[in-house]
């Protein structure tokens, strides 16, 4: 694992995507940090500020490592199911500024808005989707075996490179 803040440019950020200033990463502090995880050039997920709410991109390694496809876009479902994993669900809570997502009837993400620029992610588990990332707001982030709490990030483009 890495913190860079060199390599962004060859990622591909949505051009609608607009960072929170704060994320409580499952009890770690991401001040200014634009990509949370970055997987060579391939972005698992990114959570950016909306208007009534969180606006998510989730992508996932294909068969080919080297190959991803988009299974959220700006908070829209548009591969269901992901094989073998089953059926993705996106629930919006405008009312809380929530959002959950569950993969094969399991909740895989869930995030809230709790001020116009900040955001808490308290849970998150991309392990069904052959990602090693998961962790919740009490037991802190896992990123493969290494296990993160109480971290701060700070003004860097990517808080956590693998590859």
């Amino acid at each position: 694992m890495k913190n860079d803040d060199t390599a962004d440019e060859q990622a591909i950020v949505p051009p609608t995507y607009t960072a929170y200033g704060t994320v409580n990463l499952c009890g770690n502090k991401l001040i200014n940090v634009r990509i949370w995880f970055r997987f060579q050039n391939h972005i698992p997920i990114m959570v950016g500020r909306g208007e009534r709410g969180p606006r998510v991109w989730v992508s996932v390694p294909t068969d080919d490592p080297k190959n991803w496809r988009s299974v959220v876009v700006d908070n829209e479902v548009v591969m269901s199911p992901v094989p073998p994993f089953g059926a993705v669900s996106l629930i919006e809570d405008f009312t809380q500024r929530e959002i959950q997502i569950g993969v094969g009837g399991f909740p895989v993400f869930k995030c809230a808005q709790t001020e116009k620029d900040e955001l808490t992610v308290s849970l998150i588990d991309l392990s069904s989707l052959r990602l090693g990332i998961k962790g919740n707001i009490d037991g802190g982030l896992y990123v493969g075996p290494t296990h993160m709490s109480k971290n701060i990030f700070e003004n860097v483009q990517t808080a956590i490179g693998i590859g």
